[in-house]
Parts: structure tokens; C-alpha cells; sequence
């Protein structure tokens, strides 16, 4: 941590100080943690941003939390950021209604902003603890992550733990769902905007950097990098591609046995499903491949479902993101999009009306033709309804 009280109750921020000012602090002050009031240690050094440490074995909640030089420069950089656009701001403010130490505090006009930046893994439980208590005391919650956990796979593919997509803000329904990361040694934000998963880790999205000086607080908040339909789909054809073509070997212990032993059980294969499983849906997915629920919703929902009869599509989320203005519905989304291909028709609410017949291919090559014109029909009824709305 960077600050510290003496045994008088006086606050120390040793990035305040020099090196030889802080050696005769050392020597001259006690220093207590604000919140546990034990001892702490002075950290200082030529490689070290100067700061506190518990001791070792201490029980206090912020003792666990120290996650070490790159995290402390960081905090400075964005407290120092937010300090040049002239917001009232403290560093490492203790709230004691909640026995919370945001790394950064903002006050803006009445509204109250908890900044926690987070370059280590802490247990699920924690992150939601911390997000709950902020909420229930009126303070809004922002998350950013450390640049250290950003896992860039391609131009537009990134890969993250059930963990990391907890940290996936909405800040309005209309807005999209938007992680933010900052590297101190890059100096620069990192934003990952409109997830749409390809695998429980991986999701295809779009990317943002912007060095620290280039930009903003509010605009950092209301980037909009809109994906481009078309660059969607073309990347979307290659992954159904790439999961037709797969391997049919697989590993018994793996979760893609038991999606494809469920298939094997009804008489269905992997290579051989309808060009309508695995489309891109935007979503997060910590427990199901995409692929995985759509087939089984197709095979369990759909297909025995007389033509011009209804379905109710109600979706059951297996987990809340505490960071999102609406929880993700990713099944009335997927029924959404099969009305743009004519294979629904939307009544009412959840209400949808079967009208046509799902088709099976008969061969990889039919599998392959079949989705290259699924997705060109996708494209150009995204182009008709843009071009309607214009």
C-alpha cells in the first residue's frame, strides 16, 4: 500500500518523499496500517516505488492484497491521471461504513467513484464482496485490470478466465460490455469492447489502446468501438470452418468428449450439425462452449417442434456479472438472430413461432457450403435492416 499513518494519526504518502527523506522517516516514525492499525514496513529502493508493507502472518485484509512494484506504479499513474483532469481524488481512502480501501476515490459532482486496479488473480469471492459493498454504500464500482492479464491471441481474439470476465462493465443497456486495462511500463489503456465467445475462454471482440496522456476519464467510459458485421462474420466462418474440420479424436476426461458423446447418444456428429449451431452471440461464457448450448438447444427445443408452433425462450443464467447494467440472455439473443434467417418468427416478448425446417448437411463439403451461405444470408439481412434504419 502507499499510505500509512504515524502513531498520531497523520497520514504518509511516501511517493511524496525522496529517497533520503524517506530513510529519515524510517528512522524517526512508527507507521500503522489505517485500517488494522499494526505495524507496517517502509519499502523503498532504486528498483522499488516507495510504499508499505504488513508484516509477515498479519491478519489484515489489505495484507493480502499487495501484488508488488507494477501494481503500485500503475495506481500512481492513474491517481496522478485522474489528479491532471482537476477531479477531487484520494488515494487508498479508507470508507470505514464498509471497511473498504479503493485503491483511487473520485468524487464527481455527487457522484462517489471506487477505482480498484487489479494485477493479481484474488478469489471470485473478494472481487464480488468488494463490487457488493461499494453498491449497497451508493458508490459506483470500476475495474481495472493490470495490462499483465490481457491475453491477446489475434487482431481481434482474446482469452479470459471465468475470473477476468467478471470485470466486464456496462455501464447503460445500450452500451457494450467493455473491460479496461492499463500497462504502466506502456503507459497506455487497453479495452477489450463486444464479446462474443468461441470457446469458454476465448472471444472474439474488438481492441482499443490509447496511451495514458491521449485520452480521458469520460472518453475512456464512452468508447464505443462498434464490430463491423461483416468483419464479424467473415471471422466467424473461418471458426465454423475450423470446428467442423476438428479432430475426432478427443480426450475422455475432456468437456468436448462429453458434448460429443451427447451427440453420438442421438445419432448426431460434430461435423455433420446444421450451419445454425455455433453462430456468434454476444455473451459471456464461463460454463458452455457456444457451440455446446446451441446444439443442445436446437436438438432439445427446436427440432421436435412442430412448424407454426411457439416456443417460450426463457434463459437461465448459471452466473451474475456484478459489473453489467443487464445480464446477458444469450439464448433469446440466438433466437433473435434465427429470425433474420426466416427460421423463426418473433410474436411477442419471449414468444417465437417455428417456420421452417432445420436442415441437416450430408457431407463435411455440403456442412461447409451450407455455412458459407448462412453467413452471406446473415450479411446481407444485417445490410437491409441498417440501411432501413438510416
Amino acid at each position: 500500500m502507499l499510505k500509512a499513518v504515524n502513531q498520531l494519526g497523520k497520514e504518509f504518502l511516501l511517493m511524496d518523499f525522496s529517497i533520503q527523506q524517506i530513510s529519515h522517516l524510517r528512522s524517526t516514525e512508527n507507521f500503522l496500517c489505517p485500517i488494522c492499525k499494526e505495524g507496517v514496513l517502509v519499502k523503498a529502493g532504486a528498483k522499488v516505488v516507495p510504499h508499505f508493507a504488513h508484516k509477515p502472518h498479519s491478519m489484515c485484509v489489505n495484507a493480502s492484497t499487495g501484488e508488488g512494484n507494477y501494481h503500485e506504479r500503475g495506481k500512481i499513474h492513474l491517481f496522478k491521471w485522474f489528479k491532471s483532469q482537476g477531479y477531487n481524488v484520494a488515494l487508498e481512502a479508507y470508507i470505514p461504513e464498509i471497511n473498504q480501501r479503493p485503491d483511487i476515490f473520485l468524487t464527481i459532482n455527487k457522484r462517489k467513484i471506487a477505482i480498484e486496479y487489479q494485477c493479481c488473480r484474488i478469489s471470485p469471492e473478494m472481487m464480488l464482496a468488494r463490487t457488493r459493498g461499494y453498491k449497497r454504500y451508493g458508490i459506483i464500482p470500476i475495474w481495472i485490470l493490470g495490462g499483465n492479464r490481457l491475453n491477446r491471441k489475434r487482431t481481434n481474439t482474446s482469452s479470459f478466465s471465468s475470473f477476468d470476465q467478471l470485470f466486464f462493465h456496462q455501464f447503460q443497456s445500450n452500451s457494450p460490455m467493455s473491460v479496461y486495462y492499463y500497462c504502466p511500463d506502456a503507459k497506455q489503456f487497453s479495452i477489450f469492447q463486444n464479446p462474443y465467445p468461441i470457446s469458454k475462454t476465448k472471444m472474439i471482440g474488438t481492441f482499443d489502446f490509447y496511451p495514458i496522456q491521449f485520452i480521458n476519464f469520460p472518453q475512456l467510459l464512452n468508447l464505443q468501438n462498434n464490430f463491423s458485421p461483416n468483419v464479424l462474420l467473415d471471422i466467424w466462418l473461418k471458426e465454423k470452418h475450423s470446428f467442423r474440420k476438428r479432430p475426432h479424436y478427443i480426450i475422455k476426461a475432456s468437456r468436448a468428449y462429453s458434448f460429443h458423446q451427447y451427440l453420438y447418444l442421438r445419432g448426431y456428429h460434430a461435423s455433420l450439425l446444421p450451419s445454425i449451431i455455433h453462430l456468434p452471440i454476444p455473451n459471456l461464457s464461463p460454463n458452455e462452449e457456444p457451440y455446446s448450448w446451441q446444439a443442445r438447444w436446437v436438438i432439445e427445443h427446436l427440432l421436435p417442434l412442430p412448424l407454426g408452433e411457439r416456443i417460450n425462450v426463457i434463459d437461465s443464467p448459471t452466473m451474475r456479472y456484478p459489473l453489467l447494467n443487464k445480464q446477458p440472455k444469450p439464448q433469446l439473443a440466438y433466437a433473435r438472430l434465427l429470425t433474420k434467417i426466416g427460421l423463426l418468427k418473433h410474436i411477442q416478448g419471449n414468444i417465437f413461432e417455428k417456420r421452417r425446417e432445420v436442415q441437416f448437411p450430408r457431407t463435411l463439403h455440403d456442412g461447409i457450403k451450407q455455412d458459407e451461405e448462412l453467413i452471406k444470408l446473415l450479411k446481407s439481412t444485417i445490410k437491409e435492416q441498417l440501411e432501413s434504419e438510416e
